[in-house]
């Protein structure tokens, strides 16, 4: 029986875990909950459950710093995703199945394609709409008669 020596410890072994979380603050900086129209909830509970005093919001600290992780995370994985969805559903539809001033047998001749892609397109815009700070189609739309109204008057 042989004996073999213990390796010594690799040099990059001690940057897989700080690579890990450094890509992971990085991704998350541009995340949608990063941005204060995006926190629903937060907003809200910061809206309507701050206290006035500051003697009261020290005292509050120990209820209010795990309410508001909790908010956080809700938005992040609940209220997000939801408010996510209708978007990214009128999204799929435009993007394949609203005629573009097609001929009848174009339309025919993409639906096979449609339904395929369906699916894919929907749960990518999807997980983009809640994962990055993309606007929603009535903010967008809000935007978009805002800024006619402005050319209106000039």
């Amino acid at each position: 029986m042989t004996r073999t020596t213990p390796r010594p410890p690799s040099p990059h072994a001690a940057r897989g875990p700080s690579a890990a979380l450094l890509v992971a603050l990085l991704l998350l900086a541009g995340c949608a909950v990063a941005r204060p129209e995006h926190r629903h909830l937060l907003t809200a509970l910061d809206e309507y459950a701050t206290p006035a005093s500051s003697t009261a919001r020290w005292l509050l600290v120990p209820v209010a710093l795990p309410a508001g992780v909790g908010a956080y995370v809700i938005d992040s994985f609940v209220v997000n995703p939801v408010r996510a969805a209708d978007d990214a559903w009128f999204d799929t539809v435009d993007l394949l199945w609203t005629s573009h001033e097609e001929s009848t047998f174009r339309r025919i001749l993409w639906v096979p394609f449609a339904v395929v892609l369906t699916p894919v397109v929907l749960v990518g815009d999807w997980v983009g709409r809640w994962m990055a700070p993309i606007p929603s189609r009535d903010a967008a739309e809000r935007e978009r008669a805002a800024d006619a109204e402005r050319e209106a008057d000039a």
